[in-house]
């Protein structure tokens, strides 16, 4: 079965921004575990860190 979520966020902040994402999709994965991801950013964000967090995040 195929399963898509989306996270979203208008936040500013780059952190409060991933952060917001990340709850909203293991939210709606409801303990599935993502197979691919799609990340489309504002060129002002903090990439570094956003991929950061999600690797944290995978990997906790």
């Amino acid at each position: 079965m195929f399963k898509a979520v989306v996270g979203h966020s208008n936040d500013p902040d780059s952190l409060s921004a991933v952060e917001e994402v990340l709850q909203q999709c293991a939210t709606s994965l409801a303990g599935d575990i993502p197979k691919a991801g799609i990340i489309f950013a504002a060129i002002d964000f903090e990439h570094f860190l956003i991929l950061q967090q999600i690797h944290q995040a995978i990997n906790s």
